[in-house]
């Protein structure tokens, strides 16, 4: 047999063969690191989608209990005392959880002073799983301090793993005493937006005309006299454009409001950026005669101090508005 032939036959050297295992061992690692890449990215997809739900869903349910909190809100030591006209709540927050436990009347809870009584003195509870309403919470705050002005602010921050997510916002009160519920809504309030050029900029200003009947002392509906203070809530969609609460300029018809002192002229209390939700306070001079039935019409103009910003008009509106003494 000749020598190629032997050579042909001897098979892979040493050598060729700890090549090859190197090689293979490259092309593994990549594709195990590749699969771990995929994992992760599953499992922070995941944790994310979690924590979303986890805090969206039970700032939701919060929200929906206080908007009918027509007998009392109070904070503090952690809980969130709510008394509504059918039954009362405790939002209890213990243990990085939220826990919601319910407070049932009695038939001799026939008031609001009553019934809110009943909610203050109950007792917490955060011994049943079953009263579990959101978990992996790192903080929560509520603020009813404005609870006579028509509504109450509310934070939240969840954390899952490295994920963290925070939601706050300003709950409007449906039953408050001092809120005016006929102007809740698009129908009440118009919207116009035009553009504004100052120093060579263009900017977008929005013009809310408010239609709002007020009735006399003969009615059950007040006038809005003067030397009231008062809060509009309204929803700005900005399409075009990075807006924040320093951006945002207030006026308004000079014959129903002015400055809320000498100090403190017609201001932009908060604003969310992400929501679009904007809190205006001021005082009113004279929405309407405190007498008789008549129907004014008002103006609040909003301009955005951000050159070549957009608002959507159609998904622009007065969403509240309240008053107190």
């Amino acid at each position: 047999m000749c020598e190629s032939a032997v050579k042909k036959n001897q098979g892979l050297s040493l050598i060729e063969l700890l090549v090859s295992i190197a090689i293979l061992a490259l092309a593994m690692s990549g594709v195990i690191g590749l699969i771990n890449l995929a994992s992760r990215y599953y499992s922070n997809s995941s944790k994310e989608v979690e924590i979303q739900s986890n805090l969206q869903s039970s700032f939701a349910v919060v929200s929906n209990l206080m908007v009918d909190a027509d007998c009392g809100i109070e904070y503090g030591s952690n809980v969130l005392r709510i008394a509504a006209a059918d039954r009362g709540y405790l939002v209890v927050y213990n243990d990085n959880k939220l826990y919601l436990n319910e407070v049932t009347y009695a038939s001799s809870d026939n008031s609001k002073t009553k019934k809110w009584n009943k909610v203050k003195s109950a007792a917490t509870s955060t011994s049943d799983e079953n009263d579990v309403l959101a978990d992996h919470v790192d903080t929560f705050f509520v603020d009813a301090s404005n609870y006579e002005s028509g509504y109450i602010k509310m934070a939240m921050t969840v954390t899952y793993g490295s994920r963290t997510a925070s939601m706050s916002k300003n709950v409007f009160l449906r039953n408050s005493e001092n809120t005016f519920t006929n102007l809740v809504g698009k129908s009440q309030a118009s919207a116009n937006v035009t553009q504004v050029s100052q120093s060579g900029k263009e900017y977008p200003r929005i013009t809310f005309t408010i239609s709002h009947s007020i009735a006399g002392s003969d009615s059950t509906t007040p006038g809005i006299t003067g030397g009231k203070e008062f809060y509009i809530s309204a929803k700005i969609a900005v399409t075009t454009g990075t807006v924040t609460k320093s951006n945002i300029v207030v006026s308004a018809d000079s014959s129903c409001i002015t400055k809320i002192s000498d100090s403190v002229p017609i201001t932009v209390e908060s604003y969310n950026p992400t929501t679009g939700e904007l809190l205006i306070r001021g005082k009113s001079v004279d929405w309407a005669e405190s007498s008789g039935s008549v129907t004014n019409e008002k103006t609040l103009i909003i301009t955005i101090n951000v050159d070549k910003a957009k608002i959507d008009k159609t998904k622009s509106y007065i969403t509240g508005f309240g008053f107190r003494e």
